[in-house]
């Protein structure tokens, strides 16, 4: 009986111990996405992802880059979590009426 308890405590352990390391291995793999408004460097190959874009209305959040960076990343790794390299040509626009920001940016991967 006391062998049973010590297996199920260990098993109980390992299964704690892999959820960690999983969580570590997805904050590396999103923290490694690069966002920029540039378009990548003339000779570094790259294919495209895909088009991303969000609106909202503008207040101090909405604006704030930290938390567009934050938003896109967060996006981008949802979408393409195996694939996302980095997150160029990113744009903001205000609308004509100052009310809406609309974000737009293109995924990409490195070859």
């Amino acid at each position: 009986m006391l062998a049973l308890y010590a297996c199920s405590t260990i098993q109980t352990g390992q299964a704690a111990h892999e959820h960690k390391f999983q969580e570590f291995v997805h904050r590396a793999d999103y923290s490694h996405i690069w966002v920029t408004p540039d378009a990548l460097a003339v000779g570094k190959p790259f294919a495209v992802l895909g088009e991303m874009s969000f609106s909202e209305a503008v207040t101090s959040d909405s604006i704030d880059e930290a938390k567009i960076t934050e938003k896109l990343k967060t996006m981008a790794f949802a979408k393409w979590p195996d694939t996302i390299d980095a997150i160029i040509n990113e744009k903001q626009t205000i609308s004509a009426d100052g009310s809406q920001i609309m974000i737009t940016a293109t995924a990409i991967r490195y070859e």
